[in-house]
């Protein structure tokens, strides 16, 4: 009996691990990000700081990040060769329908030396409409990143034999402000309070192991503790 349950909770904790198993960048040869990644895994797994926007509030296992403009964020990394720098790109596309700009991808670099930047949308909004290369208001500059195809993509170009090892790409995300921040903080709060229901529910742990793995588990435990307070207080056979 002690092996079934080994069995089946060695079972359950590999279902566990795999589901919400975070970016393993030990794995990876060359650059990874260790933030910015939030949907790597299922389900989604965003941050404190964090907002979300799903789709469906039933389903966690997809969803958009929600960052407010005026706020900071920190964009960190791990095995990146010291001898070149790292360039960081933010990049979204612009929908259709916009003038001169339309359908195409709209990006932002710089280049560190350090092993994290320290990324404040807001602020880069002025130093891109200051820039010829975009000829874009910053009102105009805030509206294109308010979609939900924003990512942030890091590499080192200039290592000889920089390949895919050498770059990484994040989750998709969008740049809110005043209104919109508050319609997803409402909508995170829905989907926390339908996840803290179904806990109370017994419909499992986010994972859809649900109410069958729990009546079996609480089978197998009586079943067995049944036996042993049985067998304890059996009187022992007369020797012949």
């Amino acid at each position: 009996m002690i092996h079934k349950l080994l069995l089946v909770f060695g079972v359950t904790w590999l279902y566990l691990t795999c589901a919400l198993a975070e970016p393993d960048c030990d794995d990876r040869i060359g650059i990874c990000l260790t933030s910015f990644r939030w949907c790597d895994s299922s389900p989604c797994d965003f941050p404190d700081n964090i907002l979300s926007i799903h789709s469906d509030l039933e389903d966690r296992n997809r969803g958009y990040g929600v960052l407010l403009g005026t706020d900071e964020y920190n964009i960190t990394w791990i095995h990146a060769d010291p001898d070149y720098p790292v360039s960081i790109e933010w990049r979204f596309l612009v929908g259709e329908t916009e003038p001169d700009y339309g359908g195409k991808t709209l990006s932002w670099v710089v280049n560190t030396t350090d092993s994290h930047y320290v990324f404040k949308p807001y602020d880069l909004f002025v130093k891109m409409a200051s820039s010829p290369k975009f000829n874009l208001t910053e009102t105009e500059i805030r509206s294109l990143a308010s979609g939900m195809i924003n990512v942030i993509f890091i590499r080192q170009p200039e290592k000889v034999d920089a390949e895919d090892d050498w770059q990484d790409t994040g989750s998709q995300f969008s740049v809110q402000n005043g209104w919109a921040i508050s319609a997803a903080q409402a909508q995170y709060d829905i989907g926390k309070q339908k996840e803290a229901d179904r806990w109370r529910l017994g419909v499992g742990v986010g994972v859809g192991l649900g109410v069958p793995f729990l009546m079996a588990v609480n089978g197998l435990l009586t079943w067995w503790f049944t036996k042993m307070r049985l067998t304890s207080t059996e009187s022992p056979k007369a020797a012949t």
